[in-house]
């Protein structure tokens, strides 16, 4: 989240505007508590976070076989949607999406 970290954003510029987080599955559950806490003191980020935990290969299989991954869910600006009962440009879209990684990795996008 420190590249939400900005002046911006922080001083409620931003009026709610979603900071929407995709993250691999494998993403340490102590760094998402830690993003958590940090949020929700006001040390980073927007007044809106949303986080889905997917990885790439998840939506392809989900985007492919609806059938065999209907609980997948996204989150984005704040509500949630069933990944497969979104129209196949909104998948593509969410998929377009940046992946956040824990700071003590290397950014590495797919």
């Amino acid at each position: 989240m420190s590249s939400w970290n900005v002046d911006a954003i922080n001083h409620e510029v931003s009026n709610a505007v979603p900071v929407d987080l995709n993250v691999r599955e494998d993403f340490p559950v102590e760094k998402i508590e830690e993003l958590i806490r940090e949020y929700a003191a006001g040390n980073v980020g927007s007044n809106l976070v949303t986080v889905t935990m997917a990885d790439p290969d998840t939506y392809a299989l989900a985007a492919a076989q609806p059938e065999r991954y209907e609980l997948v869910r996204v989150r984005m600006g704040g509500w949630t949607e069933f990944f497969s009962a979104m129209f196949p440009a909104h998948h593509d879209q969410h998929r377009r999406r940046p992946y956040f990684v824990p700071e003590d990795k290397p950014s590495v996008r797919r």
